[in-house]
């Protein structure tokens, strides 16, 4: 039997993906038949994602069907993150991997892609 295979996209940062480990952590514990990969943007010099995931990935009481897929680390020297578009732009920059991922995700025999759950915080200044 294929299982469901839900994508998470968390908005780059720890607080966005505080909140979506949680969710998918609670969506596993509901259906045996579902696994969830969740799609990480890293900030250059944020080292608090990677030792989260780290934590997570190690405690007992994660289930083995969440699993963490870091996207390129993308360097901060083409745009500058104090602009008003860096969040945009550093999302953008990381689209064309994203879907690489999720292509390779539709290829797998065991498993079909029940959705995509993006997690954007809004990011407009007013």
């Amino acid at each position: 039997m294929k299982k469901a295979e839900l994508v998470f996209i968390p908005s780059p940062g720890l607080s966005n993906l505080v909140s979506t480990v949680a969710t998918a952590k609670l969506l596993l514990d509901r259906d045996d038949r579902l696994s969830i990969t969740v799609l990480i943007m890293k900030l250059a010099k944020d080292q608090t994602v990677d030792n989260y995931t780290q934590n997570i990935s190690s405690d007992s009481n994660t289930p083995s069907r969440l699993r963490f897929i870091n996207l390129l680390r993308q360097e901060e020297t083409a745009w500058s993150p104090t602009s008003r578009t860096f969040m945009f732009d550093f999302i953008d920059n990381q689209s064309a991997h994203i879907r690489e991922i999720v292509s390779d995700l539709i290829k797998q025999p065991n498993s079909q892609l029940a959705g995509l759950v993006l997690d954007m915080k809004a990011m407009a200044q007013v």
